[in-house]
């Protein structure tokens, strides 16, 4: 099997994922960088439906013109990491990582990389080099290590879009059951509510929140309460579990305090959620510093 078919193979498993992605030979990686037409349409047909999924219409997230050989060299490299797992990691290696403005490929990388990343199909060694190249998983899901600040400021780049925005809103607003997911997504918001241009996004991913998933956020604070009530289960995941939650509550705690009529404008943004977590949040933090003043003396 040549690498073009493996590619073509990957191509349309990214399209409708189910199970490992395809695997295969990587011979003629060259074929890559002249791609024939049904290449071209299956990786034409793949950028639509991954930036469909994410709910991007813009223009500058569907523009063919800027995906190409990086782009196929990242599918092929999916689709070897079994057989060939040095030369595929290899492969990864030599692709550039996508600039800010390139967000056609960001759509397509996401679609090829998060769901091979899902089921912890592939080496542990192309996790990280997978997420540099793909900066909507590092976004939406949390970064590789030491990266972010680097996903941070992709945010801020993705924000000032109108499609990237609404993508911000919808995704950080769930209750995700991944406390790197909730930690990370908590720090880009501290950092955005430190603007008066970022800070209503932030306060737009709360009334989300609140409005969509506001049983299960009442549920996370709930559990995370349990286990701050039992100081023998802080430990491990049920530690970064507290910690997460109130890291992601934390922001709207500062935005309470500094500008309590931005929240009391909003329609949505019932009360009895939002002061949930933020008296979590503020327990949290009392019992950080009680520690940190014990840790002194």
């Amino acid at each position: 099997m040549s690498a073009t078919q493996t590619v073509l193979s990957v191509l349309h498993w990214a399209a409708d994922p189910d199970g490992p992605p395809p695997q295969g030979d990587l011979f003629d990686l060259e074929a890559l960088l002249r791609p024939e037409n049904d290449l071209k349409k299956a990786l034409s047909l793949a950028s639509r439906i991954s930036a469909a999924r994410l709910g991007l219409t813009g223009a500058s997230f569907i523009n063919g013109n800027e995906i190409g050989a990086e782009t196929l060299c990242i599918a092929a490299a999916i689709g070897g990491a079994v057989y060939h797992p040095w030369e595929s990691l290899e492969l990864l290696r030599g692709v550039p990582e996508p600039p800010a403005d390139a967000l056609g490929q960001w759509a397509i990388h996401h679609g090829l990389v998060s769901p091979a990343l899902a089921g912890s199909y592939l080496p542990d060694a192309m996790h990280h080099e997978l997420l540099l190249r793909s900066p909507f998983t590092s976004i939406l899901g949390f970064p590789p290590a030491g990266r972010e600040d680097w996903a941070t400021g992709l945010c801020e780049d993705l924000a000032a879009l109108p499609d990237g925005r609404r993508l911000l809103v919808q995704r950080f607003a769930e209750p995700s059951p991944d406390p790197r997911k909730l930690s990370f997504r908590g720090k880009v918001m501290d950092a955005f509510r430190l603007t008066g241009s970022r800070r209503p996004l932030v306060v737009d991913i709360y009334e989300t929140a609140v409005a969509l998933y506001g049983p299960a956020w009442r549920e996370r604070i709930r559990q995370a309460r349990r286990i701050l009530a039992n100081p023998e289960d802080l430990v491990g995941r049920q530690l970064d579990l507290v910690l997460s939650v109130a890291c992601w509550w934390t922001p709207l705690r500062e935005i309470h305090r500094a500008f309590h009529d931005t929240i009391r404008e909003r329609n949505h943004l019932e009360f009895h959620t939002y002061l949930d977590g933020i008296r979590f949040a503020s327990d949290v933090a009392r019992l950080q510093e009680e520690l940190a003043r014990w840790q002194e003396q």
